[in-house]
Order: C-alpha cells, then sequence, then structure tokens
C-alpha cells in the first residue's frame, strides 16, 4: 500500500510536472485515503489542502488534474457520528478535487 510521506508527495508533483503521457499524470497526481470516518475524511481533507497550496509551485499541473479518492465501505463516511453530520461532510469533502466514493471496499494495494 502507498503511504504518504512528504517526499514521495512532492516527488509524485515534480514526476507528474514533466510527463506528457496522460495516464502516468494520472497516475501520479491520485491519491487514496482509505476509511470515511473521522481520520480518513480529515486526512483526504488535509491532503486537498496541501495540494491546492502544493500547485502554486508547479504551473504545469492544471488544478483540475490531482484527484484525492477517499473509499468507505458504509453507505456515509462518518458512520460513527450523527447521519446528518455525516451527509453534510460528504458534500462538502465531495468538491473538486476530492472523490468520495461510499460503499466501495478497497482490494487492491501498490508498493513503492
Amino acid at each position: 500500500m502507498r503511504s504518504f510521506s512528504d517526499r514521495g508527495f512532492w516527488n509524485c508533483l515534480e514526476l507528474a510536472e514533466t510527463r506528457g503521457d496522460r495516464q502516468k499524470r494520472r497516475s501520479l497526481l491520485t491519491f487514496s485515503v482509505v476509511g470515511g470516518g473521522l481520520r480518513g475524511s480529515a486526512t483526504a481533507a488535509a491532503i486537498r489542502e496541501l495540494v491546492n497550496s502544493a500547485l502554486v509551485s508547479y504551473p504545469g499541473i492544471g488544478r483540475e488534474e490531482p484527484r484525492i479518492l477517499l473509499f468507505e465501505e458504509r453507505e456515509e463516511i462518518l458512520p460513527l457520528f450523527d447521519p446528518a453530520l455525516g451527509k453534510a461532510a460528504h458534500r462538502r469533502l465531495n468538491i473538486t478535487p476530492l472523490v468520495v466514493t461510499p460503499r466501495s471496499a478497497y482490494s487492491a494495494s501498490y508498493h513503492w
């Protein structure tokens, strides 16, 4: 499973900026978080903030290119909280470039 590290994050941005291959760029600019609980949702939001602020230094990467995927196998994120809070968080987090995918199980892993 790919883990998040500062060095890996910056390497992905640097490599993506120089790649012409669309598929490789997309792969480098996709960040996945498994688990839509409090920590997973907060991590996905923090990655989104980091990506948005980092793009200032990478003019070759369009704002619409990076994707942050949040996988949760239950119907809603934040399942241990009031359902209204989970729905509100889902709406708030589903702003580009973060994609919330409820009712999805994560079964693949990628080793760096």
